[in-house]
């Protein structure tokens, strides 16, 4: 009984205090700037040879990395810290998505890892545990050439 009233309580703090973060996956980078005001959060950039990183730095401790191609879309995205982002707005339009492709058995809100989803160009990878959570959402069609889902961390 304890420990079901815990998972409710948890659960009720995960839904009461989304974290949301940057812009969402498949979209364009015009909502990073936006969403650093909003979170709070710091913003650093890094430029590759052929995208670029934008990492938004949550005062929670979080982290997340937006990974932009050059004509500006954002073909993946990755996350670090004690919580997990919003996965509504992370994977945006791709939450359905998502969402169809979780095994019926899981919830989503719950998963620790590992774990990885692939379907229809979609893959999400989770793992970690209580208090540390890491995990990358790339789209398999928008990677630019010459870059390889390894580079997503």
């Amino acid at each position: 009984m304890k420990r079901a009233l815990l998972l409710v309580s948890a659960l009720w703090v995960m839904l009461a205090v989304p974290l949301s973060a940057a812009a969402s996956l498949g979209g364009d980078r015009n909502s990073v700037e936006a969403d650093r005001v909003f979170l709070k959060a710091t913003l650093e950039q890094t430029a590759k040879s052929n995208y670029s990183v934008e990492r938004i730095q949550v005062p929670n401790g979080v982290v997340v990395r937006e990974y932009v191609s050059p004509a500006g879309n954002v073909f993946a995205v990755a996350w670090q810290g004690p919580t997990r982002p919003d996965l509504r707005e992370i994977l945006g339009a791709y939450f359905p998505v998502f969402l169809k492709a979780v095994p019926p058995k899981m919830n989503f809100r719950l998963l620790r890892g590992p774990v990885r989803i692939q379907a229809n160009g979609l893959v999400v990878e989770m793992a970690g545990h209580t208090r540390w959570l890491i995990g990358r959402a790339y789209l398999i069609p928008m990677l630019p050439a010459g870059v390889s889902a390894r580079e997503i961390q």
